[in-house]
């Protein structure tokens, strides 16, 4: 009786230690327990004997959870699904539909308990985050100057669909009262037929003092493809086709479709992030293309807050203004909040 007894209790035990979540960390530790959430670089795991502990996201190897729960990527995607090891830094995912794909432990961003089957469904004004960045520069001696520059990014990504708003606008006043201004905005809609193939519809406008743009509008769409590489660095390559309407000062509109190539990749930079969208427009009809090449690394200093410096270069290889300058580059320093 008394061994029975005893074979039952073992027998339990090792029924909800198969049934428990469980952590490899990378000295060799592997605690068993019910994981709570990963939030600010940080695992929570509740245990039968330490009860909870936090653990840093970098210290662990590997994770197994039996239990469904919410997953959000570094590039903002989400999933529900389990988590098993695979191999060294990846674990295999297994969505609530049976999907299967292995990614790498960096990527995972967040986890959090799946919402119920009676939770509201996700609003469209939910689930935004972004950046908002100011700069300011001020010149006096030789040359009086001043420069202002804002850069607003909300994005909203779900398991099925991306959007993304950029707008940047960057004005200048020098001492003999001229003033500059560069503005763009543009806004990405992108569709996912799988966690990496997406297709996409673009929109964007531009204004350009500099170079006599009074107003370019461009309306397309394509295939695009997002993938990881090394640790947790994220890239994506779009391509497509657009119809663009410009109205440059003094010069009758221009009407005519254009080629859509843009590189984008988001990757850790010491200590902070580098963000840089390289963009490729061949007009179709005429002997002219448009590159615009946009960067900024940001550093986090307290909580939200940011210091951060970005780069943009607009170049036309052929404005329809004679005596335009082609290229506009210009480094901006910038301090910022993420929201």
């Amino acid at each position: 009786m008394r061994v029975s007894c005893c074979l039952a209790v073992l027998a339990l035990h090792f029924t909800s230690l198969l049934c428990a979540d469980q952590v490899l960390l990378r000295n060799g530790d592997r605690l068993t327990g019910t994981i709570d959430s990963l939030s600010k670089g940080k695992l929570a795991i509740t245990t039968a004997y330490a009860g909870k502990i936090e653990i840093e996201w970098g210290q662990i190897s590997s994770l197994t959870m039996e239990e469904k729960r919410q997953i959000e990527f570094a590039d903002g995607f989400e999933e529900i699904g389990t988590i098993s090891p695979s191999r060294p830094g990846v674990v295999k995912i297994v969505t609530q539909s049976g999907k299967q794909s292995d990614t790498q432990l960096a990527l995972i961003e967040a986890i959090s308990a799946a919402p119920s089957a009676d939770a509201p469904k996700s609003s469209l004004l939910r689930n935004w985050k972004g950046t908002a960045d100011l700069g300011i520069t001020v010149t006096r001696g030789n040359i009086d100057s001043d420069n202002y520059s804002l850069h607003f990014n909300p994005e909203r990504h779900t398991d099925k669909d991306r959007i993304d708003l950029t707008y940047t606008a960057v004005y200048g006043v020098q001492e003999d009262a001229s003033l500059n201004v560069i503005q763009s905005g543009i806004l990405n809609y992108d569709r996912l037929v799988n966690p990496n193939l997406f297709y996409f519809g673009v929109l964007g406008l531009d204004h350009n003092r500099q170079q006599d743009l009074d107003l370019r509008t461009r309306a397309g769409g394509g295939l695009g493809y997002k993938t990881s590489f090394w640790s947790d660095s994220v890239v994506s390559f779009r391509g497509g086709v657009a119809f663009v309407r410009e109205n440059f000062i003094d010069s009758e509109d221009l009407n005519e479709p254009q080629g859509l190539v843009t590189f984008e990749l988001e990757s850790p930079f010491l200590g902070g992030t580098l963000d840089t969208t390289f963009e490729y427009h061949p007009r179709l009809n005429e002997n002219r293309f448009l590159l615009h090449w946009r960067a900024k690394i940001d550093f986090p200093i307290y909580r939200n807050l940011t210091l951060g410096v970005r780069f943009y270069d607009f170049f036309d290889s052929e404005p329809p203004e004679d005596g335009v300058v082609r290229n506009d580059v210009g480094l901006v320093s910038t301090i910022g909040w993420k929201f």
